[in-house]
């Protein structure tokens, strides 16, 4: 299955990516009959209204907002340059346009209509299924952008080839795993790295490898380099051209290898277990060479990074995930005790990013405030809080399109940072007095990193700038970092670091004499020291390793007095803050054994053929990655010198580089349906379309289920206009539903039995407001046309009930809402966070002849208590009210939803026939449907959540099996101004509770949705009463 949505978040470096769901679902609004109290979910609040325009390349049409044409005209070059790659590797053309969508920062990026999947920090790109779309956002760096564009450029190539236009339905019939289609597109687009080689040696030495998560794409791009190295590079592409006639997987494999695909994954794990376990021998744990001040093993945390010691060197603010949110902690430097929690990341509107990948925490001098970046919802703002207890103190707003690693400068007075704006990543410094900015740098070299000298009158920082290189030359795309360091006065900067390897995040030593700085010069991410002298020249003569890892090390801090370095240590498939002491009594004198794959010049310990390098600049040159990388895709342009400002790739045919405004048109995205004939039914069968314009701005959806005719069919239409920051809907439907009833009496024999059918003609308008991802009010007028008639199938003779019994009603109806939901889930539902709902729903007065109003209010909150295991608690209730009682709509509260082998109590038809804007309350185990009833209700429920089947796999070629969970839980309920209890003494009565349950259940994650077993016993909260129940039903939990 291809990629949708790639996640370079979280769990990994910055490349890392997940697949999230690409499976559009049809949802009509709510209809104001018989619905579920409580609808949650997040926004994409849209904060960049302005103008869309595009330009036209030979190959592909390019989208981009207002004030990105620099960053358009460079990505016409890299697209058709990309697309010849992989033409002449997969000896394929292009039959349809690929439309690509570039968005000029993360943040723009994460409010993307494309797909209505939520689009994390890391989330680097993707390429959808409906209209084959490749969306991109621009970050900072060109280099990575090339490598996301050329990745998910294969993915519209190998679409197009495998495809053609029916993209979903080709995806959902083929059985192409995900590691293979992510590993060839990072085989195609990027050499293999000392990341990947990180990752897979890891993952190796750790056995944690599966081919699932992020390792479907390092993982996969191994196999792709082993099946290249080992059988020829030209099977690759066979593999991909047989799947076009042949499409089932595993015998297309085995019939261009010659191997079975079980096999063939033994010998790729045995492969790699030759690369990577001699490395063992010859390099360190990161615990070997410091002290571990935390441990994601042990607290679930995942991640801790980019430590920062306080100025007086007793404390490390750090970025965690201890909370699962990315959060700022104070721990001890001595012993890593946690002391307070600072900021809680991704919760707010304030707050709904804390850019870990680019993060920096600043310490003020006085060691009372903190400085950090960070995405809110209007975009990238600078925060000031305090230390001790998170308070904001100050907030930053210039209108860059990102903001990122700030760092206090020694007197206090300023702090500088890396801006992101109209294409350009540069270094500017804030005066704090006056809050004004001053630019250090402009141009399209990309700047990370920025620290100030003890003395304050210098920056040290990390670019891919060189000295022979232009800013707008095609080497800008391939180019690797290195250590600077700039005169603040006169701007004069010098190069510190010249080698052919990643040199970043250089922090000062505590005289200004030293600096210590992370570079994967010998393949894996190593800390390295080097003195400074006042020469002009490079300092690479002076560096010596401070460590020699297995893993890897990131983001160093170096503390005031110079005896410790912090940083984020990569072991056991996590990071966690490591302190080496005393660091200048630590540095080696030889340099590192360089790792396998730079050592050897290959991947595989199996290789029969080589990836070779081939530049048009010698592998000795400071400026050139010949040598150093492995693949296919090693080397610049065949002009590194070309201008690819000036000179685009947009097609002269169609107008040159002239950005055309976009205009919306709807284009039919998926029509499914069945039909089906029967002499006695007549016609029946389902329909579902749906259309949107490009930008996903208009999306139009219709649904109808057909039987017989159109009077007794259930039909749709639902059309949302999401191009502004209010979002707007309109809906028409008719919808029917069955409502079973029975009645008894007062010694247990039936009344009265059948179904209640509501046929409902709806339409109404709707509005959404965010305030935040988070947070939204929402408003909406509805008009309603319900006809409801009783179908017995058992009428007891003499009880007066009429053999027919139908009622009309009509109304006007107004809600509004407020939603707040921040809560993060699992495969079963949320485990962390929070959700709750207030919701006003009235038939006023004046438009209705029978007027009421409902409020309700769902208030749900989540515990995780351990890395596996949550405490879940929701508290409900609500009211309804009216002149005339009788208007007012009942509450039924009990059983479940979406449940399978379902019972109902007795209620009456007479109650339901004229009763069409109930409510039904979810879940109340332990009772049926209509058990509890009232014009007030208050529902309390509480699980705890747990793994029973935690991981199942035969191999990392094979299926993973899902987890499958369970819950223990209690649910309470109780109504209040029953009206329907029966007056007649010989009919049955019914309780108002309290009444519930309490037991256990089991959830299995069936792919497309969950089922879900209950065992509960029934109770009154002071005895239970009965035996077990078995409730079957499916979807999430609450």
């Amino acid at each position: 299955m291809s990629d949708v949505v790639k996640d370079t978040t979280r769990f990994a470096a910055p490349a890392m990516k997940s697949l999230l769901a690409c499976t559009t679902v049809f949802c009509l609004m709510c209809s104001p009959a018989h619905a579920q109290v409580g609808e949650f979910g997040r926004n994409k609040p849209t904060s960049a209204t302005g103008n869309w325009h595009y330009v036209q390349t030979p190959h592909f049409d390019i989208y981009f907002y207002e004030g990105m044409d620099a960053i358009a005209r460079i990505a016409t070059t890299i697209a058709e340059e990309a697309y010849s790659q992989i033409s002449a590797s997969f000896d394929y053309r292009l039959r349809n346009r690929v439309p690509i969508v570039l968005y000029r920062s993360q943040g723009q990026f994460s409010q993307t209509h494309i797909t209505p999947s939520l689009i994390g920090e890391g989330v680097g790109g993707f390429t959808e299924f409906l209209k084959n779309r490749v969306a991109v956002p621009f970050t900072g760096s060109y280099p990575q952008f090339r490598h996301v564009l050329h990745h998910e450029l294969v993915h519209a190539v190998v679409h197009d080839m495998l495809y053609g236009r029916d993209i979903l339905t080709g995806v959902q019939q083929s059985d192409i795993p995900l590691w293979f289609i992510e590993g060839l597109a990072e085989y195609e687009s990027s050499p293999w790295t000392s990341e990947s080689d990180m990752w897979m040696r890891d993952a190796v030495i750790n056995d944690y490898l599966q081919l699932d998560g992020y390792f479907a794409y390092k993982g996969g791009q191994s196999i792709m380099y082993y099946i290249a190295e080992v059988y020829g590079p030209d099977k690759v592409a066979q593999i991909l051209n047989r799947l076009r006639s042949f499409s089932r997987f595993g015998p297309t494999v085995q019939a261009v290898l010659g191997v079975e695909l079980e096999d063939f994954g033994k010998r790729w794990e045995k492969d790699l277990k030759k690369v990577y376990w001699p490395e063992i021998v010859d390099r360190d744990e990161p615990e070997d060479i410091g002290q571990s001040l935390t441990d994601h093993t042990k607290d679930n945390s995942y991640f801790n990074r980019n430590p920062s010691f306080s100025p007086f060197g007793d404390k490390i603010a750090y970025l965690t995930g201890r909370d699962y949110y990315t959060s700022i902690y104070v721990m001890s430097a001595i012993d890593g005790k946690v002391l307070w929690k600072v900021v809680t990341g991704e919760t707010s509107g304030s707050f709904e990013e804390m850019h870990w990948q680019r993060a920096g925490i600043a310490w003020s001098p006085d060691a009372q405030r903190i400085a950090f970046a960070a995405k809110a919802t209007s975009g990238d703002k600078l925060y000031i809080v305090d230390a001790r207890n998170g308070r904001r103190l100050d907030t930053f707003d210039f209108g860059f399109d990102g903001m990122f690693s700030p760092d206090w400068s020694p007197d206090g007075s300023t702090i500088v940072f890396v801006g992101v704006r109209d294409g350009k990543s540069d270094i500017y410094t804030l005066r704090l007095s006056d809050r004004s900015i001053d630019r250090l740098t402009d141009d399209y070299f990309d700047e990370t990193d920025p620290k100030w000298s003890p003395d304050g009158r210098r920056i040290l920082f990390a670019s891919d700038r060189a000295p022979d290189v232009s800013d707008v030359s095609a080497q800008l795309l391939y180019q690797t970092s290195d250590v600077y360091v700039m005169d603040v006065e006169t701007r004069a900067m010098r190069r510190l670091t010249a080698e052919p390897s990643d040199d970043l995040s250089p922090v000062w030593g505590p005289e200004g004499n030293h600096i210590a700085f992370v570079s994967d010069r010998n393949g894996i991410f190593n800390l390295y020291v080097a003195a400074l002298d006042s020469s002009e020249g490079s300092i690479d003569s002076a560096t010596r390793p401070l460590t020699n890892i297995l893993t890897g090390a990131f983001a160093p801090s170096w503390n005031r007095r110079g005896d410790k370095i912090a940083f984020s240590g990569f072991n056991k498939g996590g990071w966690d803050v490591f302190v080496i002491r005393n660091p200048l009594d630590s540095l080696r004198e030889e340099p590192l054994r360089p790792a396998y794959f730079l050592r050897e010049g290959k991947i595989s310990y199996s290789s029969r053929h080589r990836h070779l390098a081939t530049s048009t600049q010698s592998a000795t040159s400071p400026d050139s990655t010949a040598g150093f990388s492995i693949g296919p895709r090693t080397s610049p342009f065949s002009s590194p010198a070309l201008d690819i400002l000036a000179f685009t790739r947009a097609d002269s045919a169609r107008g040159g580089f002239v950005p055309k405004p976009y205009r919306s048109q709807l284009q039919v995205d998926n029509v499914s349906g069945q039909a089906n004939y029967s002499t006695l039914g007549g016609v029946g069968g389902q329909l579902y379309v749906t259309a949107s314009d490009l930008m996903g701005f208009h999306q139009l959806q219709f649904n109808t289920s057909l039987y017989r005719d159109l009077r007794d069919s259930d039909y749709g239409v639902f059309y949302q206009y999401l191009r502004r920051r209010t979002d707007y809907a309109a809906y028409f439907q008719q919808q029917r539903t069955w409502y079973p009833f029975q009645s008894v009496d007062y010694y247990g024999g039936i009344v009265e039995s059948g179904l209640v059918e509501s046929r409902e003609i709806s339409t109404g308008v709707y509005a959404s407001r965010p305030t935040s991802q988070f947070r939204r009010f929402e408003a909406g007028i509805d008009y309603v046309n319900a006809k409801q008639s009783v179908l017995y199938d058992y009428l007891s003779y003499g009880t007066g009930i009429a053999a027919s019994q139908e009622a009309s009603i009509e109304a006007l109806l107004t809600r509004v809402a407020f939603v707040h939901d921040n809560a993060l889930w699992n495969m079963f539902g949320p485990v962390v966070g929070q959700r709750w709902r207030m919701t006003v729903f009235a038939a006023p007065p004046r438009a209705n002849t029978a007027p009421f109003g409902v409020v309700t209010a769902d208030v749900r909150r989540y515990w995780r208590v351990s890395k596996n295991t949550s405490f879940a608690l929701r508290g409900s209730g609500g009211r309804s009210f009216a002149t005339h009682a009788q208007n007012a709509p009942l509450f039924y509260v009990g059983g479940l939803p979406y449940w399978i082998n379902y019972d109902y109590e007795n209620v009456q038809s007479s109650q339901l026939v004229n009763d069409a804007f109930s409510q039904f309350v979810f879940p109340l185990r332990g009772t049926n449907y209509y058990e509890l009833r009232g014009r007030s209700f208050a529902i309390l429920n509480a699980e705890y959540r747990f793994p029973l089947i935690y991981f199942l796999a035969t191999g990392p070629l094979n299926f993973v099996l899902s987890n499958v969970g369970g819950v223990v839980f209690l649910d309470v309920g109780r109504t209040w101004e029953d009206p329907t209890q029966p007056s007649d003494p010989n009919i049955a009565r019914h309780t108002q509770g309290p009444l519930g349950g309490y037991g256990y259940g089991m959830r299995i994650n069936l792919g497309v949705l969950v089922l879900r077993m209950d065992v509960a016993w029934r109770t009154d909260l002071r005895e239970t009463m009965g035996s077990a129940r078995y409730y079957w039903s499916f979807g999430y939990d609450f």
